[in-house]
């Protein structure tokens, strides 16, 4: 009983034609074409698409990337068993591969020289979220509740992981099923890959990323919440500043100077 539906956000290629002969080809299938004239990037175009929708579970599935077959029966059945109202997305483990889709890593490994790894964690995760990601993207299934609360994605940003999951973990739980559920091919043109590149596209990245960060951490009222975003700020110092991305390392310091003095104003 799965609804799909399939976005062509204004591509130069043959998107459009191969996806037109896919869905007649597959007369059976309950499929929606959504075909954008103009480019209006993935937050708004998913935004369209939810819309659109009539389940009351999303994925979110970017074009490079696949589910494996047990992948929504496994996620299903994690909502259909829990008594908990509040669980509002259940994620799972990703394997990464590469473009000619030999393997490269799981975004949890199991065992390094036979430590056992710590997986992703289940529950109210904002504070994990705050410090670093610790949710593989690509492997929600969310509760179609969760869209509805925050208003779906941001339009304004140039993705929407981060600041998704610093939104939704503030009011609904996250459940980790350990098994990889999805396959995320790691691309010369994904986004991941552009972050620190001298591109409009990288910096309409790298913007998207200090905005949200920069209002999350003028939301916090907990030291604890000051703390965790610390180590998140950090990282952008050092990766920015390895990547001779000046400017953008000091508007990072600068936010972590005001940690620091709202620190300070909370402890007194």
């Amino acid at each position: 009983n799965i609804e799909l539906i399939v976005c062509n956000d204004s591509s130069d290629d043959q998107s459009e034609k191969t996806i037109k002969n896919w869905i007649a080809e597959n007369t059976g299938l309950n499929a929606l074409f959504i075909n954008n004239k103009t480019n209006l990037g993935s937050t708004t175009t998913f935004n369209n698409a939810l819309r659109k929708s009539n389940g009351q579970y999303i994925i979110d599935l970017a074009a490079d990337d696949f589910l494996l077959p047990h992948c929504i029966e496994m996620q299903m059945n994690r909502f259909m068993k829990s008594q908990d109202v509040t669980l509002g997305i259940v994620y799972g483990n990703v394997k990464t591969v590469n473009e000619n889709n030999n393997f490269s890593e799981n975004y949890y490994p199991k065992a390094v020289k036979n430590k056992i790894i710590n997986t992703g964690p289940t529950g109210y995760i904002f504070l994990e979220l705050l410090s670093h990601n610790v949710v593989a993207p690509t492997s929600m299934l969310v509760k179609r509740d969760v869209f509805e609360y925050l208003n779906g994605y941001d339009n304004n940003l140039a993705y929407e992981d981060l600041d998704f999951w610093l939104r939704s973990s503030r009011h609904f739980k996250y459940n980790y099923i350990d098994e990889v559920l999805m396959v995320k091919r790691d691309l010369s043109h994904s986004s991941s890959n552009h972050f620190f590149l001298r591109t409009e596209r990288g910096k309409s990245l790298r913007d998207s990323t200090y905005e949200v960060i920069k209002r999350t951490q003028k939301s916090l009222s907990k030291k604890e919440e000051l703390k965790a975003i610390r180590k998140r700020l950090h990282y952008e110092i050092v990766t920015n500043y390895k990547a001779k991305l000046y400017g953008n390392t000091i508007r990072y310091v600068l936010l972590k100077i005001e940690n620091h003095m709202k620190q300070i104003s909370i402890r007194f």
